[in-house]
Formats: C-alpha cells, sequence, structure tokens
C-alpha cells in the first residue's frame, strides 16, 4: 500500500512539473489584478461592479506587473478564462500577446491570463506591492556617530 501511495505521490509531482516549466518557457508574466471588467463591445469595457447581470459575457482584468516591462508598460488588461474564479489583488500569470500589425482575415491574438498565482489573502499576494529593501543596510544614525568620533 506504501509503495502505490509514493507511487501516486510521485506521479503528481511528476504532472505538475511541466506546468511551471511551460510558464517560464512562454514569457508568462506574473501580475496583480487591479479591476476587473466586463466587455460590452469592442474596445469597451465595464466594471464588474456597476453591471448587473454580468453572466455570459467576457471578463477581463486590469493586470498591474511589479516591475516595468521591456517597453516601458507598468499594466495591461488581459482576458479571462471563462470558468476563471479571480478577484481584486489576486497574483495571475499572464501571457502577453505580441503587437503586430492587423491583417483583415486573421483573428488577432489577445492578452489572456494562464494560471492563478496567489490569492488575494495570502502572503505573496500581500508582498507583492511592499517596498523594495534599500540597498544601503546602515542607520543614518551610526553614520552620525562614528562622525563624532
Amino acid at each position: 500500500m506504501k509503495i502505490y501511495r509514493m507511487a501516486a505521490m510521485l506521479l503528481s509531482v511528476l504532472a505538475a512539473m511541466p506546468v511551471f516549466a511551460d510558464e517560464s518557457a512562454n514569457g508568462a508574466i506574473v501580475g496583480k489584478v487591479v479591476k476587473i471588467y466586463i466587455r460590452e463591445a469592442n474596445n469597451f469595457f465595464i466594471e464588474t461592479n456597476l453591471v448587473r447581470n454580468a453572466g455570459n459575457k467576457q471578463h477581463w482584468t486590469e493586470v498591474r506587473f511589479a516591475a516595468p516591462l521591456a517597453d516601458g508598460r507598468t499594466s495591461e488588461v488581459v482576458r479571462l478564462p471563462e470558468a476563471a474564479r479571480v478577484e481584486r489583488g489576486d497574483l495571475i500569470s499572464t501571457q502577453l500577446a505580441e503587437k503586430r500589425e492587423f491583417v483583415p482575415g486573421l483573428i488577432p491574438d489577445v492578452n489572456r491570463m494562464v494560471a492563478l498565482v496567489a490569492k488575494h489573502d495570502t502572503l505573496a499576494a500581500l508582498m507583492f506591492d511592499a517596498p523594495k529593501s534599500a540597498t544601503n543596510a546602515t542607520m543614518p544614525y551610526v553614520q552620525a556617530q562614528q562622525s563624532m568620533r
């Protein structure tokens, strides 16, 4: 019995490993959900708290990144999957579409959510926006005391 349990645990760990590898290989970026929107029309979004019935409409979210991207963007609007249960403050992994010229007849790529990384009440989500520690670890009064000697 113990061998079967260990084999099942090993298989579950091995099955989960490609998921993490795919996210890093695809260039997925982790960001924090700022607002959640409903898409009413092409390029027209309304916040979910302003809509009465948002059941079968496309859900989108504004995601803020920890550091600016290479092109200077600090946030982006991302499409959520239908089954996603995302709340404000959650950390999600996003796949950003390449910026291309519009070609008639082709379906353009859109920014999309890849996975939920952490819920809004976890330590990882709470520390996402925390200020980074200073590079100089010395306290100012220590320098003042040294100068008095």
